[in-house]
């Protein structure tokens, strides 16, 4: 494979790495929302479903390496529960084989152990991430073109004249504190009446609507428009887009952007209602009125996801809505908050449940390439090291423990050290680059590798590495910053592999570096 190939496929792979961790995590979210919201749909609150499904877009935008000690997925990860929690984690794994496990990797087949890796191995994930692209291209494409076309109708509009309509307008502005100006514009085009535009907003009505026999509903239309503007719906229907388009592939990205489209107009609808102005009848025949325009324009404009089938909720929770003022929403933005820290961290912390030593079981493990795994006598080392990674967490320890994907007892050959994406990494001691290299001899479960010689038959092995910055045979001094955090190989999450050898064979870490003892 050629060094430009090796380096795209190794980008394509964290990305593809990222998208499928996302699309896990923000599917159990989703399924846990899911259950939520089978409250009866009159008891609901539209901001708590709001929420609610906002959660699920935000947790495909956070970072996968995500994790606080208080968490849903900390708890499990600490349970003494029966759950296999490396499900969360999407990172492809090669099939078990009778390799020995190696920290948070598992033995490569024969051929990537030689480092003779298939042709393929390189070319597909270049091929799926070229196609991820081109869909991401082509739908923002056919969405800006979309834009564009309302646009072009504001443009072409006309301010509306009707001094009654300017009256109300600025009445409702008024009336739902907006501090903005806000154009009101008007055509013979038959579309539903949408908003554009953050500071300074623009409310298009149709002609077919302001001339309405009953003046009355073009009035709830306006006013339902500027309940839009009030809340910013045109800038946080861009977000969701965003989203939705980088995650076209997704069904759980469009369900939960329809579902809080629909929540959308909720609120929007109670916030009309709640001012008293106008009565519930008069507001449903306005959407009635709207809905006799015939046309269904999909697009990243507010209203424009009301559909026919969902006009019948709307019109009878209109119909059943009551005139108090609308209670606060306090309590649900604080259920939110809560329910939000505790779910969306899903990346894994804490270390993995310790079971008592079996020497006859370790035993049965085969012995890694490099020669069984020792440790180092109980008299210190004549080598003091420095904390490679002093801003991280220590996940998993040199030594027996339970391996994270085959849930089987195995041998640690070194220690990980959790810590977010792109966090650099210090040379524990001075010493000369032997191995700098995406694609280690020793097979593709390291990923990113950079193994220091510093003399005297002792080396250091630094993996699962985002980047480095040095080159083999360039001598380090003790705390240069060489290379970053990354999770590359096979690897569950963002994370540091840090392995000492001496004289070939890996040796417990904690006993060189003092803040691990």
């Amino acid at each position: 494979m050629s060094p430009e190939l090796a380096a795209f496929s190794s980008s394509a792979r964290a990305l593809l790495s990222v998208l499928g961790q996302e699309v896990v995590y923000s599917t159990i979210v989703f399924a846990i929302v899911l259950c939520l919201c089978w409250v009866p749909r009159r008891l609901a609150s539209a901001s708590l479903g709001q929420a609610l499904w906002g959660l699920v877009l935000l947790r495909l935008v956070l970072p996968t390496d995500l994790a606080l000690p208080w968490s849903a997925r900390s708890i499990l990860d600490r349970s003494a529960l029966p759950i296999h929690t490396e499900w969360f984690d999407s990172t492809p794994r090669p099939p078990a084989t009778a390799g020995a496990v190696v920290g948070q990797e598992r033995e490569a087949p024969a051929a990537g152990r030689a480092g003779e890796a298939p042709a393929t191995a390189g070319v597909a994930p270049v091929a799926l991430a070229l196609a991820w692209a081109l869909g991401v291209v082509v739908l923002a494409g056919l969405l800006a073109r979309r834009r564009r076309r309302y646009r072009e109708l504001v443009r072409h509009a006309q301010p509306v004249r009707d001094a009654r309509l300017q009256t109300l307008k600025e009445r409702w502005r008024q009336e739902l504190g907006i501090r903005r100006r806000v154009r009101l514009v008007g055509s013979d085009a038959r579309v539903s009446p949408f908003t554009l535009g953050l500071v300074r907003p623009v409310v298009f009505c149709p002609r077919s609507l302001i001339d309405h026999p009953q003046p009355r509903l073009a009035e709830c239309a306006l006013a339902h428009e500027l309940a839009h503007v009030k809340r910013w719906d045109d800038l946080w229907i861009g977000l969701q887009v965003i989203i939705q388009v980088l995650y076209f592939f997704h069904p759980v990205a469009w369900v939960s952007g329809r579902r809080l489209n629909q929540e959308r107009e909720r609120i929007c609808d109670g916030m009309v209602l709640a001012r008293g102005l106008v009565d519930a009848k008069t507001y449903a025949r306005s959407l009635v009125a709207v809905l006799k325009l015939q046309l269904d324009p999909p697009g990243p404009v507010p209203a424009f996801e009301n559909r026919k089938r969902r006009f019948i909720m709307r019109l009878e929770e209109i119909q059943n809505h009551s005139r108090r003022s609308p209670a606060t929403s306090t309590l649900p933005a604080l259920f939110v908050l809560v329910l939000g820290t505790f779910l969306l961290p899903m990346a894994a912390t804490g270390d993995p449940p310790q079971v008592p030593e079996k020497p006859a079981a370790v035993a049965e493990q085969p012995e890694v390439e490099r020669g069984p795994a020792t440790t180092m006598p109980t008299t210190l080392p004549t080598l003091t090291l420095i904390n490679p990674l002093p801003q991280g967490r220590v996940t998993s320890r040199f030594g027996p423990r339970i391996d994270p994907f085959t849930r089987e007892l195995a041998h640690h050959n070194g220690i990980d050290v959790a810590a977010p994406r792109g966090t650099p990494i210090q040379a524990p001691a001075p010493g000369v680059v032997e191995v700098a290299t995406e694609q280690y001899r020793e097979g593709e479960r390291f990923g990113t590798v950079v193994v220091l010689d510093h003399q005297n038959g002792l080396k250091t092995l630094f993996a699962h590495l985002e980047s480095f910055t040095v080159e083999v045979g360039q001598r380090v001094a003790a705390s240069d910053l060489f290379a970053t955090v990354g999770s590359t190989g096979i690897s569950s999450a963002p994370h540091l592999h840090f392995e000492v050898l001496q004289d070939g064979q890996p040796v417990d870490p904690g006993e060189f570096v003092e803040a691990w003892q």
